[in-house]
């Protein structure tokens, strides 16, 4: 049996090295800054509804800006504290576990397009992902989750109302999508793995 020092059991470098995941105080506070930033951003769209019923949220800018900031996963904790705070803070019901699990893959899907699809413009890999997350989490997952939870009260059966009252949401989507890709000069130069 090894004799271990005094000085490697003490040594927070020797914990680090065998770590593989390792996340510090900067990146903690990026997640906690983002997921307010896109509280905020949500609590705006709730405000703004055009025809009486369709809102323009902004969500979708803040789970982009995070997903580029700080990667797939560190995104999908800030998809997944927006929905969980979001609904506490309105008190708008209970956790609806379906809206919880497109939220949190939303910012997911498109970190993982953006840092793994081997596309050099890195605005056309976030566009692609954007894309897929919308079909995937906001036409699939949302609608599911607002459809089978008795949300939507309206009678069409599921695919109905996908295609007829969940597809308002693509042009919102597009706005969102606009916007992120008109940030995106300032959005892709924040690092919170970079020491100053």
């Amino acid at each position: 049996m090894r004799n271990v020092s005094q000085k490697e059991i003490a040594s927070p470098k020797s914990y680090a090295k065998e770590s593989k995941f390792k996340i510090t105080t900067k990146q903690i506070t990026y997640i906690a800054t983002l997921t307010a930033i896109t509280l905020i951003l949500k609590t705006l769209g709730n405000f703004m509804i055009i025809g009486g019923s369709m809102k323009v949220g902004f969500t979708y800018i803040g789970w982009v800006m995070s997903a580029i900031i700080l990667g797939p996963f560190g995104g999908a904790v800030v998809g997944f504290c927006t929905d969980i705070l979001g609904t506490l803070i309105s008190a708008t019901g209970a956790i609806n576990p379906l809206l919880t699990l497109s939220y949190t893959l939303f910012p997911l899907i498109i970190g993982l397009f953006y840092k793994y699809i081997p596309i050099k413009n890195k605005r056309i890999s976030l566009a692609v992902g954007f894309i897929v997350a919308t079909v995937i989490c906001t036409l699939g997952i949302s609608s599911a989750g607002l459809y089978f939870y008795g949300i939507y009260q309206g009678g069409l059966p599921f695919w109905a109302y996908v295609l007829t009252v969940r597809t308002s949401q693509i042009p919102i989507a597009g706005i969102n999508l606009v916007i992120v890709l008109l940030l995106y000069p300032f959005i892709s130069k924040i690092n919170p793995n970079e020491n100053k």
